[in-house]
């Protein structure tokens, strides 16, 4: 199976080591955003650094220019990327799967960690949903949902990075017999300010 992964430090690497794992992936490019500083949330290597320690190609997307994908593939996978795609992009995946950390609809968009703390949430999840033009608006394939413990956005970060990979499992090996599931979630309220980019 060829994937492109299109993710940020922190889930993204996460998804990078699960997708490692299998042997009869081929992870053609790594599309992430250059950072110039460390990760502020938790101790974590720079995504890019680990794709290149395993010989991935990496393609830097900038926060505000046009961007496209070189490569068609079986699946483009998306974690906590910054970016929207746009059709132009979802031609180019056989299958497009955004893992999302909320329980979706509810917090759609960027940061939804910070806001779920904020709010003082009693639980917390991670979705995994086929992407569409509209933002974390696709049909849901995967929901998993947790008591809600931590106490600041870095920890539940942390938390849902590493709870992820069971959704990256389940992407993989039951690929591309999906089912789609309705959430028992209701949208919130919340908005983010953040200005999106396609």
């Amino acid at each position: 199976m060829k994937i492109n992964l299109f993710a940020l430090t922190g889930f993204g690497n996460i998804a990078l080591k699960t997708l490692l794992k299998y042997k009869d992936i081929n992870i053609v490019t790594l599309y992430t955003r250059k950072e110039t500083d460390c990760f502020p949330y938790y101790d974590e290597e720079q995504l890019d650094s680990l794709a290149q320690k395993n010989n991935i190609d990496v393609k830097y997307i900038k926060n505000d220019d046009d961007w496209d994908i070189k490569d068609s593939v079986d699946l483009n996978l998306i974690v906590t990327f910054h970016r929207v795609f746009k059709k132009s992009h979802l031609d180019k995946g056989t299958y497009n799967i955004n893992i999302h950390p909320s329980l979706l609809p509810s917090y759609k968009g960027p940061t939804p960690t910070n806001w779920i703390i904020h709010n003082k949430e009693k639980e917390c999840g991670i979705s995994a949903h086929f992407v569409s033009e509209e933002v974390d608006s696709g049909d849901i394939i995967y929901q998993e949902s947790f008591p809600l413990l931590q106490q600041d956005d870095a920890s539940l970060r942390k938390f849902l990075a590493l709870k992820s990979e069971n959704i990256i499992h389940f992407i993989i090996l039951n690929f591309p017999d999906y089912n789609t599931i309705e959430s028992i979630y209701e949208q919130s309220s919340y908005e983010s300010f953040y200005k999106y980019k396609v």
